[in-house]
């Protein structure tokens, strides 16, 4: 005999009370995520109106909270002015073509420091930001205007960008970077054995421009005794996808293969001067931004025979 058991009505009340309030939560949480700028400013002037509420309220009242009503303030245009700067930033940190920007920019940066003496100039261009900003904050203080000091925050944001525009047009001394790169596309399985007999130079990223003109610039600047670590005014890319690679060697040793649209591009020794920095001394240098030798991908692969 089957016994069937019924919930109690304030049971099933309950439970479609729970389930209509994960909807709205659902739908809360993809409008944020769909405008979250609008989000942010929508909060920022909730709070300076809430402020403003307050001190309509109590203009006759003596012992109105001033720390209050300032500290309320500043949150607002903390929030209307640095809110879209923060998205903006967020969005940046995950997105993958921005990730390996900042990548390079790192390695930029190092190389800036040591061939310029650059380490004192970006010292120095903080320090005018710091300056700036607490005497420009200061200023509005005295003014009665400190809830504004948050505005100065993009003036210290567009010092940086030139002060870091300014790096980028030091490293990159050829504009056209990318027009030098041959681009060599591999399609014999057995040229990889010779990448890997050489001990190739390698970066696992895709041929873009961006990618092209960061390494010609990175092997014309790089320079020792008036020696540059190029060769030839050309560089030669070879450029291998991920579908040639796993057909030699298969997957990893994750059984993570690599995937088509994933490419390493290699670059054989005799382009470089190895007066100036050996394959390994670059590969060392560059693994940050994905560099390594040709042996080392092969050795984390089992060959299929």
């Amino acid at each position: 005999m089957n016994i069937h058991y019924s919930a109690p009505d304030w049971v099933w009340d309950k439970l479609e009370e729970v389930y209509w309030s994960g909807k709205e939560f659902k739908y809360r949480m993809k409008f944020i995520k769909k405008h979250p700028y609008l989000f942010w400013q929508c909060i920022g002037f909730f709070i300076l109106a809430v402020d403003c509420l307050y001190v309509w309220f109590n203009l006759e009242n003596e012992q109105v909270s001033y720390a209050f009503i300032v500290l309320s303030a500043m949150l607002a245009f903390a929030i209307i002015t640095l809110s879209p700067f923060v998205i903006k930033c967020r969005k940046k940190m995950k997105d993958p073509a921005e990730i390996e920007e900042a990548y390079r920019y790192k390695y930029i940066e190092e190389w800036y420091n040591i061939h310029i003496y650059g380490s004192a100039k970006g010292v120095a261009v903080i320090i005018t930001m710091i300056v700036l900003f607490i005497g420009g904050t200061c200023v509005l203080t005295y003014f009665g205007l400190p809830f504004l000091a948050f505005l100065l925050f993009y003036v210290d944001v567009w010092i940086y960008c030139l002060w870091k525009n300014h790096v980028k047009r030091t490293f990159y001394k050829v504009p056209d970077g990318a027009k030098r790169c041959e681009l060599i596309y591999v399609k014999d399985v057995a040229f990889l054995d010779l990448l890997d007999s050489q001990a190739a130079l390698c970066y696992f990223s895709k041929p873009s421009d961006e990618m092209l003109d960061f390494l010609y610039n990175r092997f014309y600047s790089e320079t020792l005794n008036q020696k540059r670590l190029l060769m030839n005014e050309h560089l030669k890319i070879y450029v291998v996808n991920g579908r040639v690679f796993n057909e030699k060697y298969g997957t990893s040793e994750y059984d993570l293969p690599m995937s088509d649209e994933e490419c390493l591009l290699c670059i054989l020794p005799d382009e470089l001067n190895p007066e100036v920095m050996s394959c390994k001394e670059v590969a060392l240098r560059d693994y940050e931004i994905g560099g390594g030798l040709f042996s080392e991908y092969v050795e984390n692969c089992p060959e299929l025979m």
